[in-house]
């Protein structure tokens, strides 16, 4: 009986409502569908954010078996701390930069590097602007964030590594970083 009713008079519309109808009702389950695609990403991030974490932990306890740390654990926790302050909200390249090199003089080998993602562990970060917040492991974060092109810098990290990329040369500065991790054969 109300399906007669909704199709009587939904038949008695004037073509342009019938448009508006539809485009209303296909809005709505764009809307849902995007709300469910969402909600099933963040449980998959969740859960390989989970996985990394878990990983990195398992590699730090064998390298530390045959490696030693360069510098005490709080120095790690700092440098967590100092990257998540300077790429939450909306960063520059010389923020952008600041964390390469502070990454540079904190790792070493591969046991800083599992130490100071294992510190990090995962973060929610500020996104810049209105766009809310985004949950990151280290290597996620930097992979995203370090978007910006350098622009003639010379970067160290004071025992031996340099870095120098001159005016002209594009790059991004996620690539000055992954350059240097390459040299301690760590991938980014």
């Amino acid at each position: 009986m109300k399906t007669q009713f909704i199709k009587s008079n939904i038949s008695d519309l004037p073509q342009w409502a019938k448009g508006i109808i539809a485009i209303a009702l296909l809005g709505g389950v764009a809307v849902v569908s995007y709300m469910v695609y969402k909600k099933i990403k963040k449980e998959k991030d969740k859960k390989n954010q989970a996985d990394v974490i878990k990983d990195v932990k398992k590699e730090e306890k064998e390298l530390a078996k045959t490696m030693n740390y360069t510098h005490p654990q709080s120095v790690y926790s700092s440098t967590a701390n100092f990257i998540e302050n300077q790429l939450a909200g909306c960063e520059v390249p010389n923020t952008e930069m600041s964390v390469v090199k502070k990454v540079m003089t904190t790792v070493e080998n591969k046991l800083d590097w599992a130490a100071l993602v294992r510190a990090f562990d995962v973060r929610t970060i500020d996104n810049c602007g209105p766009w809310g917040e985004t949950k990151y492991t280290l290597p996620e974060l930097l992979n995203e964030q370090l978007d910006s092109n350098a622009i003639g810098y010379t970067v160290t990290n004071g025992r031996g590594y340099k870095d120098e990329f001159k005016l002209g040369r594009q790059e991004k500065i996620a690539d000055v970083l992954r350059r240097y991790l390459k040299s301690k054969r760590i991938e980014l």
